[in-house]
Parts: structure tokens; sequence; C-alpha cells
């Protein structure tokens, strides 16, 4: 191991402990597995640096370009809001008052990793009245999946295919779910 690799190994062992503590805290609280962040941290780390208890694993055989892309994930690990147990209740309450009702982890979690995958519906109509006005509307109402197509179609137009009347009905699943 060369000098760099072996400053950047130390530096990573650092990181890796608090990453790992991160994770820990996050699915005793949520009792998720791979909650919010984390599945990213993930995705991105790939097999090579998980361990069998899921937790970012490191070795000394590694090369100078594995130890690169761990530390990477790592950091953006770290800073994201995402990987804090704080920042996580802040984001489950704030949804609840959005959507008007209580909700798990697991909802909570399943609505962040939509917003990713849904982000989409914000080209259509404004995050704040999608969440301020249709999600709750769709809550208080009790629409049921055609209502909720019907009633956004209205808003955002026909809907140009097949797949967008998909991703809203998942969305519709996440939502009332």
């Amino acid at each position: 191991m060369t000098k760099e690799e072996q400053q950047l190994y130390n530096e990573l062992k650092k990181e890796i402990k608090k990453a790992n503590q991160r994770i820990l805290r996050l699915e005793r609280e949520t009792g998720i597995k791979n909650p919010f962040a984390t599945k990213q941290l993930y995705d991105y780390i790939d097999n090579f640096a998980i361990t069998k208890k899921r937790r970012v694993g490191l070795s000394i055989k590694w090369d100078l370009t594995q130890l690169k892309i761990v530390q990477k994930a790592v950091k953006d690990f770290l800073a994201s809001d995402f990987s804090k147990i704080s920042e996580v209740k802040k984001y489950k309450k704030e949804l609840e008052s959005n959507i008007g009702k209580k909700l798990t982890y697991k909802m909570a979690n399943t609505i962040y990793e939509s917003n990713k995958h849904y982000s989409w519906i914000y080209e259509y109509i404004p995050k704040s009245e999608f969440w301020g006005y249709w999600v709750k509307a769709c809550n208080e109402y009790n629409w049921n999946r055609k209502k909720w197509i019907d009633e956004i179609s209205d808003r955002i137009g026909k809907i140009p295919d097949e797949e967008l009347k998909q991703d809203l009905i998942a969305l519709y699943i996440y939502i009332k779910e």
C-alpha cells in the first residue's frame, strides 16, 4: 500500500465508522433496512464495500480507486440530511402535515424514495400545490384511483401516455397506503 493509499485508508476508516453508526441509528429508529439515504449509499458503493451485516466495510486490499469511490459515497451520505435522525423525523412530520394523516417511517421512506422517481409531477403541478391541495383532497375525500387520475388529468391536461398513467397510479398508492 502506497503512502497516499495508507493516508486515505486511515481517513476512510473514521468516516466509515461514523457512517455505520448513523446507519445503525436510522435502522433502530425506523425499523427499516436501508432507510432513507442509506439506500443511495449502498447503491453507490455496490456490493464490494458492503459487509454481510449490511454495513460499509473497508479492506486493506483495495486500490486507490476503490478507496476513493467508497470515500465519495460515504462523504455524500454523511452530508445528506436524510442520514440524520433529526432530519428524518422533521421530514416525516412535514409529510404528515402536508398529507393530513399519521404516517409510519416506512411510508415516509417510500415517499422519500418516490420523490426521486416522481419529481416529474412537479413539472405539471408545483410541489406546494401538489402536497398542499391534491394530496390532502385525495385523503380527505377518500378518492379512488379513477377519481385521482381524473382530477389530476383535469389539472394537468390530457395524460399523454399509458406510462404516465401508471406513474399516477403508483403515486396514488404511495399517498394512500
